[in-house]
């Protein structure tokens, strides 16, 4: 997968900074893009996702590291609607008990949600909060991060999705 742009738009710690101090190199908290010839990436969603400009020619992903504040609080400043074909994929890796999944899912109902936990209690409470609050669009995968990655390496995740949809045994489509 070659890459066409890798573009920072955030790269400070937790707290926004707009000074002379910080021209070089920005004052928005972390966002990350990178844009190869069939996805627009993104990692994590900080003061510098409002500047993210969605592509309608390529699939999008959101990486969410964590959900500490300064890896989220982008997530309101950016206009979803410009986005025609679809919604974004986003991806969170380890959502413990699910909380901020459900959240996720809610704000985002157009999008696709994958959450990763290999631990059992938080995959279960995450299928009985979307079985109990009627919510579709979250997937997912109760493995480690190491097996999802092994297991779909040559796979491009728009194939991952496609075939989640569809009738995956290894996701579990809510």
């Amino acid at each position: 997968m070659g890459y066409k742009m890798i573009i920072n738009h955030g790269v400070r710690g937790s707290v926004p900074n707009s000074s002379p101090h910080t021209l070089k190199y920005g004052g928005n908290t972390p966002c990350l893009e990178l844009k190869t010839k069939k996805f627009q990436l993104i990692f994590d969603c900080g003061s510098g996702f409002s500047k993210v400009d969605f592509s309608n020619n390529l699939e999008t992903i959101i990486f969410i590291s964590h959900f500490h504040h300064d890896h989220i609080q982008g997530l309101p400043f950016n206009n979803f609607k410009k986005i025609k074909k679809t919604a974004p994929n986003i991806l969170e890796i380890g959502f413990g008990m699910g909380h901020n999944l459900i959240e996720l899912s809610k704000n985002n109902l157009n999008s696709r949600i994958i959450g990763i936990e290999p631990f059992l209690n938080g995959v279960v409470s995450v299928i009985y909060s979307c079985v109990k609050q009627n919510i579709d669009n979250i997937l997912v995968y109760p493995d480690p991060v190491e097996k999802f990655l092994e297991k779909y390496k040559k796979i491009y995740f728009k194939e991952i999705l496609r075939r989640a949809i569809l009738s995956s045994t290894s996701l579990i489509a809510l």
